[in-house]
């Protein structure tokens, strides 16, 4: 896999729209998405994660 592509997941995440989100399987490209999700979250405190508190990650069955 190209180190660009993995960057442009980053860059651009799959981000969730009406209610589901398009994932990927392959290990790097999905992992590239979900770091790119978390910085998404991070950047935006609209979302519900103002600067300087720590990313809430949400773990099913946990």
């Amino acid at each position: 896999m190209s180190t660009l592509i993995a960057a442009d997941a980053i860059a651009k995440p799959n981000l969730p729209s009406g209610g589901s989100v398009i994932v990927s399987y392959g290990p790097v490209l999905g992992s590239a998405h979900r770091v790119g999700r978390a910085l998404h979250l991070r950047d935006n405190p609209e979302l519900g994660n103002p600067p300087g508190r720590p990313l809430q990650v949400h773990r099913p069955g946990r």
